[in-house]
This record gives structure tokens, sequence and C-alpha cells, in this order.
């Protein structure tokens, strides 16, 4: 096991102005022994090197300092080990304190926590993502079948455009970040947001009628009754876990003390996640929901997305035919089309749109920005002319 310090101080630094000096202060502590080229405590012995190099800045000295011991294997359930990182927590304070600059340039004992944290984190994640998946393609039904898409849409040459767009081998789920995944959980949203919709209860005020208007999150909806956890605590665990995450990926320094936290915090949240994926086929999704669901996972981080899919919706509703609510984006096209409100040309272009729009939602193709900018501004003037 060894570890490798660097460490500058002023060469006015009296506890610190040559080696013999620094080692003193070490020693102050009352707990580390130096003796030759041996550093003890408590009980375990390692070797201890220190060298001086030569700084081009006058007033700076540059210590190196090595301690290791090629006799204790990493074993982080070992008492040797916890020994050792308890030197090097010791260590570390009284140099960090000395020093102007500190730096830790090899530890192997963090390159040991690393290798056995970060498959411990890559199998949680995918836990996540599996519970995700399951969720949007069984409860949900985000890969919906293709008849309800118009024949006619299916022939358009558009379709085809490969230029245009970049057919998914991969769902959503499978593009989002390990931060990210918790938002499709945990982040509230209301299922309902148009006034016209609140004006159709203002006189049947009961909490089915209000609570698709409220912002509630996946979790609260669907798992909060099944799953002996608060989506708060969960959350909280898993954007703590993010952050060791990216200290791993980075390269930084996990500690002995970090490795276990992160233990901790995965037991902690396995089994909820797996009674999650377990309870699915209990859990039932109101087929007028999963629309709004689907359109939230997949426009969450991104908002040029969202104001496609609002406009898109806001022209869904434009009609004020009574059963409007009840009429899908492509009987509206084609309601307008047989009132001559709009011509053949603006009719056949909604029907694109409308085959984006299901495409990106239901990860069937992605389309490029200046597809959906292009798609904004068609649906935004002819829903200002309709209106």
């Amino acid at each position: 096991m060894t570890t490798k310090y660097i460490i500058t101080v002023k060469k006015n630094n009296l506890m610190a102005s040559n080696e013999k000096a620094l080692k003193h202060y070490i020693m102050a502590c009352g707990k580390i022994e130096l003796e030759g080229n041996y550093i003890k405590y408590s009980n375990i012995e390692c070797n201890f090197d220190i060298t001086t190099f030569i700084n081009n800045e006058t007033d700076i000295i540059v210590y190196q300092i090595i301690i290791y011991n090629n006799s204790i294997e990493p074993d982080i359930n070992s008492d040797i080990t916890k020994t050792y990182a308890s030197l090097q927590r010791i260590l570390e304070k009284i140099l960090y304190d000395v020093s102007v600059n500190f730096e830790v340039v090899w530890d192997e004992l963090s390159y040991y926590c690393a290798q056995i944290s970060y498959p411990s984190i890559y199998k949680i994640e995918n836990t996540m993502r599996m519970l995700i998946t399951k969720f949007m393609l069984v409860n949900v039904g985000a890969n919906w079948s293709e008849k309800e898409v118009p024949s006619s849409i299916k022939k358009s040459p558009s379709s085809n455009r490969e230029s245009n767009k970049l057919h998914l081998k991969q769902s959503i789920v499978y593009k989002l970040d390990f931060i990210e995944l918790s938002d499709i959980l945990f982040k509230a949203f209301p299922l309902k947001e148009r006034l016209s919709d609140l004006q159709q209860v203002k006189d049947n005020i009961t909490w089915d009628n209000v609570s698709p208007f409220v912002p509630m999150s996946n979790w609260e909806r669907f798992f909060k009754d099944i799953v002996n956890i608060e989506s708060e605590q969960l959350k909280k665990i898993w954007e703590e876990l993010y952050q060791y995450r990216c200290s791993i990926a980075h390269n930084k320094r996990i500690t002995l003390d970090d490795f276990h936290v992160i233990e901790s915090k995965i037991s902690k949240i396995a089994p909820a996640l797996n009674a999650a994926i377990n309870a699915l086929n209990d859990i039932a999704v109101p087929k007028d929901d999963t629309e709004k669901i689907a359109e939230t996972v997949v426009s969450m981080n991104d908002e040029l997305l969202k104001r496609f899919l609002s406009i898109y919706e806001m022209f869904r509703t434009s009609t004020n035919e009574e059963n409007y609510r009840q009429m899908g984006y492509y009987k509206v096209v084609e309601l307008y089309h047989s009132k001559g409100e709009i011509s053949e040309d603006e009719k056949n272009r909604l029907l694109e749109i409308g085959r984006m729009r299901n495409d990106i939602v239901h990860c069937v193709n992605e389309y490029n920005k200046k597809d959906i900018e292009e798609a904004i501004i068609f649906l935004n003037d002819v829903t200002a002319r309709i209106w």
C-alpha cells in the first residue's frame, strides 16, 4: 500500500524549514513515531521517504513524502486497512496545516476503493434505468403502435429523410445522465395545465377532479403507497451518489470513509428500487395520463422540445367543438381541413408535424433542432390564424 504527497511550505516556516524540522513537527502530534526511514502508528509500520526539491521561487520549499508498506494488502474490511486509513487522515491533517499547497498525488487505498465502489454505483444506476424503462414501456406504454398514425403519414416521403433524422437504437432513458434519471421519478409536474380544463370541473370540486392540476412526481402518483421510502429521501440519496460517481469518473479521491458511505447509501435505496420494479404489475396508469407522462419525460431537460409540445397541444385544443378534449390531433387537422380553414398543403404539413411529435415522444426517431424550430413556427402561425 502506497501513498504519495507533494507539499510546498514557506522557507521561513520554522516547523518545516528543513526535513528534520518537518519530521519533528509530524511527531509532535504524539500519535506518530518516525525512526530512520520508518513511520509507526498504532500497530503498523511503513516505509517513510521524504525528498526536498529545488524550486525557482526562493522563498518556497517543495517536499515529496511517501509512505508505503508492500506487505499491507488492500482489504476494505480488514483492521490493518482501517488503521492505515487512520494514519493517512492524521498525517494529511498535519501536512495540510503546515503547507502552502498540499496535494495527494497517489493513493493506492483510494484506487482500490474506487475499483470496488464504481461497480456498485453502476449496478444501482442500471437498476434505476430498468425501473424507469419498464415503467415507461409497460405501464405508460411509450412505444405505441403505429396504427395510430394515418396511412398518409406513413407514406410521406419526409418520413425517410435520414439526413434530418437519427434512428434511435435505445430509448430516451439510456440517453439520460445519472442525475437526470431521478427527474423522471421525482420531478413534479401537473397532468393538466389548461385553464379551460379547470373550468370544466369548477362546479364539482373533488380531489379526483382537481388532482390532475396539482404538480406531483411519478413516484408520488404511482409508487408512494407501494414502496416504503419517501421520495425526498430517495432523491437526496441519489443526488449524493451522483457526486461520488462524478468523483470516481474524474479520478478524484475516494477514501475508505467515502467507500463505506457509498455502500451504506446504496444499501438503503436498492431494496426500494427493486421493490418498485416488482410492483410494476400492480400499477395502473390511466390511459388519459400516459401521453402527458411520456411528453414530460422526453422534454424534461430540453426547452425547445417543451415549446414544441406546448404549441402542439395548443393547436390540438384550439377547436371550439364540444368534444375537443376527446379528439386526437389528426382528427382536429381533418376537422379544420373539412371546414376549409386550412389548405391541403397545410393539412399535409400538420400531419407531418404530428408524426414528428409521435416519433420524438415515443423514441422512434430523433429530429434535429432546425426541424423542431420550423414546426414551432408553422404551428404558431396556423394556430394564431385559426383563433
